[in-house]
């Protein structure tokens, strides 16, 4: 029987939180149907911190995969601080690394020039959307030629520019200064902007519940005057404070 060819390994970084947490929740939401069907498709083996059985000390292991890992994926939804750190270490041994976060998520300046995948686990058509530029990602990482292109790779290319004494890289490089002035003046502007849409998101939310609260009360109180079609109805409005000032005024008149 032929050995079984070992997959690549995408390797995920998230916050996991406790089993049932919310935080736990949203990132096996995250993992299992957002990352999970592309990855796997472009033919990866997908693995996150808490899938290993290996009886090893897990910041080891982590560490290890961050290191090892032919992709890895890093969610940056929450600023966790060790989303932070293992993505750092990706980003110092210039292996391929693909930035997500939940919408409306602020990113830090250092990590802002990366194309980040935003995606929105209430929206199924965000779902779509995030699957589809990962796909993408994937198929980006594996075509011919392709180079790693992060904080760390950019600022070695800068240093090795600044020691040049060619009055041509001099050049350069105050070009790249004014796309950092420039790049810093479009991520302040985009995170007011993520800012502004998580804030009328919200509020619509709030107002739908609103709507909805206020349309089950109607209906509970109609349920109510037909069952009690030969009682009181003036002291069952009254039951409903919201109405119960309407009805009032209109029986002192």
């Amino acid at each position: 029987m032929a050995k079984e060819e070992k997959k690549p390994l995408c390797f995920v970084i998230s916050p996991i939180g406790k089993p049932g947490s919310d935080v736990r929740k949203h990132a096996d939401l995250v993992l299992n149907y957002i990352i999970r069907p592309p990855a796997e498709k472009a033919g990866y083996e997908v693995k996150r911190a808490d899938g290993d059985a290996e009886p090893n000390d897990i910041t080891s292991r982590v560490i290890t995969d961050v290191l090892d890992a032919d992709v890895t994926i890093a969610d940056l939804t929450g600023h966790n601080p060790n989303v932070f750190y293992e993505m750092a270490l990706r980003h110092m041994i210039a292996k391929p690394l693909i930035p997500m976060a939940m919408l409306g998520t602020v990113l830090p300046f250092d990590v802002y020039s990366q194309r980040t995948i935003e995606y929105d686990v209430t929206d199924y058509d965000s779902h779509n959307q995030a699957r589809e530029r990962l796909a993408a990602a994937f198929e980006a990482i594996g075509a011919e030629g392709f180079a790693v292109s992060n904080p760390v790779t950019l600022a070695k290319g800068v240093q090795q520019i600044a020691a040049s004494a060619d009055s041509k890289d001099k050049v350069i490089i105050e070009l790249q200064e004014e796309i950092r002035r420039l790049d810093m003046m479009q991520h302040a502007t985009r995170n007011e902007l993520a800012r502004l849409i998580a804030h009328e998101r919200n509020y619509r939310r709030s107002q739908n519940e609103s709507e909805t609260k206020s349309m089950r009360e109607w209906s509970n109180l109609m349920e109510h005057l037909e069952s009690q079609s030969g009682g009181d109805i003036l002291s069952l409005f009254k039951t409903f404070p919201t109405k119960a000032v309407l009805i009032d005024d209109e029986s002192k008149e």
